[in-house]
């Protein structure tokens, strides 16, 4: 019987000091868009413990209706929660000429995006843009990621058309490949 009175004024004292953090702090309510709490919360709630083991965090409440509240010590740690939470969808326009290539043979290069990103893709079906969805950080690694392998895919495509340019000047000016193509040589250790 000690031991039940005991618990339970460990208990009750935990409550009023719960309480107490709540009344001290602050309570901020944001919006976040209903289709997307999926992926607010996180994959096993992973993004919502993540909030909630922040510093200065009391509770974090996700609502179906998308609101989410947060009770915290400052509005700055609040918004901490809330940018560790905050899901964001972009849309990055690309030529649809360039779409097979960031998908890749078999979803592979769009997989590795993601992976190396942390944010969910995909492109459009028309293939003029790509959606992005995740974390800020995630979304801005996304699209600078996508952003560099078009640049480089571009370069490559101008590096072609321009060595393609000067073998036809070559041809015309009667220097065949045999001409003016480089031995390969054997790169070994010695």
């Amino acid at each position: 019987m000690a031991r039940k009175a005991r618990l339970a004024h460990e208990l009750q004292e935990q409550l009023r000091e719960q309480q107490s953090r709540l009344q001290r702090g602050v309570v901020c309510t944001y919006a976040a868009d209903p289709s997307q709490l999926g992926r607010l919360i996180g994959a096993s709630r992973t993004h919502l413990r993540a909030a909630q083991r922040l510093p200065g965090i009391y509770r974090v409440e996700v609502r179906d209706d998308g609101t989410v509240i947060i009770n915290a010590e400052t509005r700055e740690q609040a918004d901490a929660a809330w940018a560790q939470l905050g899901v964001v969808e972009s849309v990055l326009p690309i030529d649809p000429a360039v779409a097979g290539f960031i998908i890749g043979k078999k979803g592979q290069q769009i997989q590795e995006l993601e992976r190396m990103s942390g944010c969910g893709m995909r492109v459009s079906p028309e293939g003029g843009e790509v959606v992005l969805w995740g974390q800020q950080a995630a979304v801005h690694k996304a699209r600078a990621l996508i952003e560099y392998l078009v640049e480089n895919l571009e370069e490559q495509r101008r590096a072609e058309r321009e060595i393609a340019e000067l073998e036809g000047e070559l041809r015309n000016l009667g220097v065949g490949p045999e001409r003016y193509s480089f031995p390969l040589r054997a790169v070994g250790r010695g």
